[in-house]
């Protein structure tokens, strides 16, 4: 399950219309890739994860990670969790588990992996999403969907008429969003030292 869903969004931002579904289902994971950016934060928990070089990636029918130590029940993986795979070749991602074994995560079907044998380190983690989240990437989300009705123009004259729009760029804001959706991601900034 990514940040947000489909549902989340439209019920925080009232929306009872289906107008906007497809395009907010394109922008959840480019709107949570860009959360992760801002706040050098991926959301992994360190209670479940697991290291080994015994992992590896199958294409199929669903796309499964196979760890031939089978520790993952060990490890605490469980069905219906969402993992972050980190130091693969083609695979690094989110990840929602549907069924764990000990040796096998088959994932949801909405996902998809590039065959990959072992041999990498590969780390697995939990992800936990803080609920306080929710609103603040549907207020994203919003943001994006609304960006795109936008005609190009901050503000027009016509007259006595007048209408000016707010971007939220020289207004606290960043990368385009409003300064008060990136205060509501502070909580979660990471500093990253270089």
């Amino acid at each position: 399950m990514a940040v947000v869903t489909l549902a989340e969004v439209k019920t925080l931002k009232q929306i009872t219309v289906s107008t906007y579904d497809t395009l907010i289902t394109t922008l959840i994971p480019i709107v949570q890739n860009e959360i992760n950016d801002i706040c050098h934060n991926y959301f992994l928990s360190s209670s479940v994860e697991y290291e080994a070089d015994t992992i590896a990636f199958l294409d199929t029918d669903p796309d499964t990670i196979t760890d031939s130590a089978e520790l993952f029940v060990d490890s605490n993986f469980a069905d219906g969790m969402e993992i972050y795979v980190s130091g693969s070749i083609n695979n690094d991602g989110y990840y929602t588990v549907d069924t764990a074994a000990a040796g096998t995560l088959t994932l949801a079907s909405a996902n998809t992996l590039i065959a990959e044998a072992a041999g990498e380190t590969i780390t697995i983690n939990r992800v936990i999403w803080p609920q306080a989240l929710k609103l603040v990437s549907a207020n994203m989300i919003w943001q994006q969907v609304s960006r795109g009705q936008n005609p190009g123009f901050k503000s027009e004259r016509l007259g006595d008429y007048s209408y000016t729009l707010d971007t939220g760029s020289g207004s606290g804001g960043f990368a385009g969003y409003s300064a008060e959706s990136i205060a509501g991601l502070r909580p979660y900034i990471k500093v990253v030292y270089k």
